[in-house]
């Protein structure tokens, strides 16, 4: 990496006149690998795509993703409570794909990569033969990124299960087919012993898989499909209730269960033990008979009403830059986002260098270059909830019952919150923000209030908004309700920060002196 250039480059504007032509030698080749002007950019409700492809095959891999999202998400019952823009990368050439891949692949051939950004997430894809197998490949990334953005942290057989099972979604002209058995994996599984059944899905024991090398992880990936797939189509007997039920509450949980509750909630699901469950999916995977369904297309755009737009040479390297940063934090593709985010339009280079700030662990100067997106007029809302979280940590860091926000900061933090929300009313987090805002705000805003309690029962950090919202009564002389919401915070066993900071209350609304360090 050029440390001279980064050094020189990290804080400012490029000189005026200066563009990454001025860089680069008279006679240098074109700086980012397939940028030339037969690029088109399609846009679908759900995603960006940039392809170096046909019109037809560009529209059937955006409907596909969109029929994908759209069954996944309605089956399980899904909200994309923390959405994030997705752009793909649609190559022609297979040297240009490789060009981009990260240097930790090697020479591994692979047709598709997902990369999970803070401001938006890319995919890449190669051109290919065989689009049947490149196409799991981009489903099973695809998965993951549906479950991140619902707020999910499941045990990992769960999201990987999941993300196999899914990815074999075969689109028909008139329905798709899910659960084609994989053969690759039950190839595996025949020549190589399961896992036992408490491995796979203990949590401790999925990640010490992990560190035993490719086979076992190969198994891994193979079995918790194999689980999935016996759990939805396998066994015919059990209780189709009892077992969404329990594969529902796993994907809800913020904590894994231990071994011994995981043995309760399987048994109570399907009248099997542990060993009798290792029986049967051994019996499973060596029979040679897999079912499969047939579903109803979900209700998405169809392709014909996607836009497409002509892509000229500056803006298609702007996009490969951005790729470039993202999968390899090439010096030169930081370059060109720096002069993007010098240009007339600036948001989403400042955007993709907040990122890489991000990922480089410099969160202020990260904040800095998504608060000038914000102003520049950003309707991100991840990088509102990123400058949320981090306005958070640096006003609420240590808990302070006397503690005010200045009123200028609290009227810009609930303007940008209020915009966050107005984009994307399911954004969980800005409803979280929301409550602590109006809690240290000099005045406390009711209508903020009311708004936070509708949205209540679908937030992640319930304890930490009861926390708040009982500040904000207390603040409004009602202490009766106030004191029985901290009672309710006690009682749902909130995390040890939030039960000192009640206890901080508690001190101070009976005149004791504060402990800090209880």
């Amino acid at each position: 990496m050029n440390r001279f250039c980064m050094q020189v480059l990290r804080g400012g504007r490029l000189a005026a006149g200066l563009g990454l032509a001025a860089f680069l030698p008279a006679a240098a080749k074109e700086p980012f690998a397939g940028a030339d002007t037969k690029w088109r950019r399609y846009e679908s409700p759900n995603f960006e795509l940039f392809s170096h492809n046909s019109d037809a095959k560009s529209r059937r891999l955006l409907h596909n993703l969109e029929l994908l999202r759209g069954f996944f998400n309605e089956h399980n019952r899904i909200v994309e409570r923390r959405p994030l823009g997705v752009t793909v990368y649609y190559f022609s050439n297979k040297s240009d794909f490789d060009a981009y891949k990260p240097d930790s692949l090697g020479q591994s051939r692979i047709a598709g990569i997902y990369f999970h950004g803070a401001d938006r997430a890319a995919i890449m894809v190669a051109p290919s033969n065989d689009s049947q197998a490149d196409q799991r490949l981009i489903f099973h990334e695809y998965v993951h990124h549906l479950i991140r953005t619902a707020g999910y942290d499941p045990p990992m057989w769960i999201g990987e299960g999941l993300a196999e099972l899914y990815s074999t979604l075969v689109v028909k002209e008139t329905v798709m087919e899910l659960g084609r058995p994989v053969a690759g994996h039950l190839r595996l599984l025949n020549i190589t012993p399961l896992l036992p059944f408490e491995d796979l899905v203990t949590q401790q024991a999925s990640a010490q898989v992990f560190q035993r090398g490719d086979l076992h992880t190969g198994v891994f990936y193979a079995q918790s499909w194999a689980l999935m797939h016996f759990l939805n189509f396998g066994a015919t007997e059990l209780s189709s209730e009892k077992v969404d039920r329990l594969l529902g509450s796993l994907l809800l949980r913020r904590e894994p269960p231990d071994a011994a509750e995981y043995r309760r909630l399987f048994e109570e699901a399907t009248g099997l033990s542990f060993r009798q469950l290792q029986e049967r999916l051994d019996r499973y995977v060596s029979s040679g008979r897999y079912q499969w369904s047939k579903v109803p297309l979900p209700q998405v755009a169809k392709p014909a009403s996607y836009t497409v737009t002509r892509v000229d040479l500056v803006e298609i390297r702007e996009r490969l830059a951005e790729l470039a940063l993202r999968s390899k934090q090439a010096p030169l593709a930081r370059l060109a986002m720096l002069e993007a985010a010098s240009g007339p339009n600036p948001i989403r280079g400042l955007e993709v260098l907040g990122n890489d700030e991000l990922r480089n662990g410099d969160q202020h100067q990260a904040q800095r270059r998504w608060e000038a997106a914000i102003a520049a007029g950003s309707r991100n809302t991840a990088i509102f909830s990123q400058v949320g979280v981090m306005e958070s940590r640096r006003w609420f860091s240590s808990f302070d019952y006397e503690f005010r926000l200045p009123e200028r900061k609290a009227e810009e933090l609930r303007a940008m919150l209020q915009q966050s929300i107005a984009i994307a009313p399911d954004r969980v987090d800005a409803y979280e923000m929301l409550a602590w805002v109006e809690a240290f705000a000099p005045s406390p805003s009711v209508k903020n209030v009311n708004l936070v309690q509708r949205k209540f029962t679908v937030l992640d950090d319930k304890p930490r908004t009861m926390l708040a919202l009982a500040l904000v009564r207390l603040r409004v002389g009602d202490r009766f309700n106030g004191e029985a919401i901290l009672a309710e915070v006690e009682r749902i066993n909130p995390d040890w920060e939030t039960l000192a900071a009640v206890r901080s209350v508690r001190r101070h609304l009976a005149q004791l002196p504060d402990r800090p360090n209880e």
